[in-house]
C-alpha cells in the first residue's frame, strides 16, 4: 500500500513538475530520509531493564541502545534528558 501511495505521488509530481524535477526531488527525498536515519540516535528508553530479554537482544542486534529511566511522565523524562545535556557528557 505504501508503494502504491508513492507511485501515485510520483505520477502526480511528474504531471506538475515534469519528469526531470520529479526524479530530482524523489532522490533528494531518499537522501533526506537516509540522513535522518543515520544522524538521529537509535535509543529506547524503558522503565524496566531489557537486558537478557527478547527485546533487548533484538535491539542490540540492530545497534539500538537501550536505557533504563525512572521518569514517571514524558515531562520528567525530557527534563532529565535536558539536565543531562546541560551537565555535559558523562565520563
Amino acid at each position: 500500500m505504501i508503494y502504491m501511495g508513492f507511485v501515485d505521488l510520483f505520477c502526480r509530481s511528474i504531471e506538475i513538475l515534469g519528469l526531470g524535477y520529479a526524479n530530482l526531488f524523489f532522490f533528494f527525498g531518499l537522501l533526506f530520509i537516509y540522513l535522518l536515519d543515520y544522524l538521529v540516535p537509535h535509543v529506547i528508553l524503558s522503565k524496566e531493564s531489557l537486558a537478557g530479554k527478547g527485546p533487548g537482544y533484538a535491539f542490540a542486534e540492530v545497534g539500538v541502545e537501550t536505557m533504563k529511566t525512572e521518569a514517571g511522565s514524558l515531562e520528567e523524562l525530557v527534563e532529565d534528558l535536558l539536565a543531562g545535556l546541560e551537565d555535559g557528557p558523562a565520563n
